[in-house]
């Protein structure tokens, strides 16, 4: 069995940006050389299945010294079982890009980059508190392009003070940048962190849900009309340029997590387990130097839960599923027994039945929440 594999970097060029929640610290060259060394050994003790996408993210994993990023990567691939056609991306923030680390990136096998653009817009990017400015975002995107990588870039809606138009304009740019795949998302505000803070003390506006919508259904009618595929809730791509190894989160496949705050999941038969690492990076950093192991939560699912992540994964793709994929992921299940109890959310309009799947329907993604609560309701009602 092939597994994913997810290389957690929490380095930061300089400060979080206000609305980042993720487990990150500005970059200390020392501190991050004790971190590579215990990541590396985690790989070492962890990782047995052969691996079929390799994604290292953060953080911003090239906020690295280019000496530190070649022995990450190089040291990953002689201790890891890479298959030969793997999937190996890196995420990169604009600013943190230069020709000497694309250069280690390519000549080790990397062949995409995750670059967190996030807006076209100065004015944003400094409401978002981030560290470059459209010229620099623009200018990375063609030189990745020029060194032959697969370019992915992730941009923002909801933000506050940014307009419909200022949405349009980012798309527009995006779809002129020459990337082949993008992910949306929209803002949240998450607990703890400045933007929670601006928003309890009245420096932030709530958010506008009706300015939201309107953002996401142009964001699908431009892409669309550019050539991206929307495969997923919130990624689109041209061609065949999707992720496969988000793919592989969605569709229930194992991964490893490796480094502070990452998680792993192993299928069964016989136990679907699920494991997470410490977040608190000098914990995670002793615990290996000490031998123990970094997991600080391990839960083994039951039939109830793998059925309620199999629908919330499964949906958020525009495939959905199948009654063989019913079959495939949950075996001890009746896959004809399930499908019946999706009628009601079917005849509701919650999801449609085609070519022998059911998916959200395209006037209902928005609503996609809803939507799952919906079908899980149906799944759980008594006959």
């Amino acid at each position: 069995m092939a597994f994913g594999c997810y290389v957690h970097v929490p380095f930061c060029s300089s400060a979080k940006c206000l609305y980042c929640a993720f487990c990150s610290i500005p970059y200390d060259s020392d501190f991050a050389e004790k971190y590579i060394y215990a990541l590396l050994d985690e790989a070492r003790r962890e990782c047995l299945e052969p691996i079929s996408t390799l994604y290292f993210g953060g953080g911003t994993p090239t906020s690295l010294s280019s000496k530190q990023l070649n022995k990450t990567f190089s040291g990953m691939l002689s201790i890891l079982n890479i298959l030969p056609d793997c999937e190996i991306t890196f995420e990169a923030s604009p600013e943190t890009l230069d020709a000497e680390k694309l250069d280690i990136l390519r000549d080790l096998g990397a062949k995409r980059l995750s670059i967190g653009v996030q807006s076209f817009s100065n004015k944003l990017l400094q409401t978002l508190g981030r560290r470059h400015d459209s010229k620099t975002a623009v200018s990375a995107i063609e030189t990745a392009l020029l060194c032959g990588f697969e370019v992915s870039i992730d941009l923002i809606y909801g933000v506050p003070g940014q307009s419909l138009l200022d949405w349009e304009e980012t798309l527009e740019r995006a779809v002129d940048s020459g990337a082949e795949h993008v992910s949306l998302y929209c803002l949240s505000i998450e607990e703890n962190t400045p933007f929670e803070r601006m928003l309890n003390d009245g420096f932030l506006p709530p958010a506008d849900e009706d300015l939201e919508l309107e953002m996401f259904e142009h964001a699908g009618l431009i892409l669309s009309s550019a050539g991206f595929r929307r495969y997923e809730l919130s990624n689109f791509a041209k061609g065949n340029k999707i992720s496969r190894h988000n793919l592989n989160y969605w569709r229930g496949g194992g991964y490893y997590g490796l480094g502070a705050s990452a998680h792993s999941y192993f299928p069964g038969p016989p136990r679907w387990t699920r494991y997470a690492n410490t977040s608190d990076l000098q914990k995670y950093i002793l615990q290996i130097r000490e031998g123990r192991s970094p997991r600080e939560f391990e839960e083994v699912l039951i039939p109830e839960q793998r059925v309620e992540e199999f629908i919330m994964l499964r949906l958020r793709l525009a495939e959905g599923f199948s009654r063989e994929d019913v079959m495939d992921f949950l075996p001890e299940i009746d896959a004809d027994d399930l499908f019946e109890r999706l009628g009601k959310p079917i005849s509701e309009g919650f999801l449609e039945f085609r070519n022998g799947r059911v998916s959200i329907p395209e006037n209902r993604l928005f609503i996609s929440n809803e939507c799952v609560v919906r079908v899980i309701c149906a799944l759980q009602a008594k006959k």
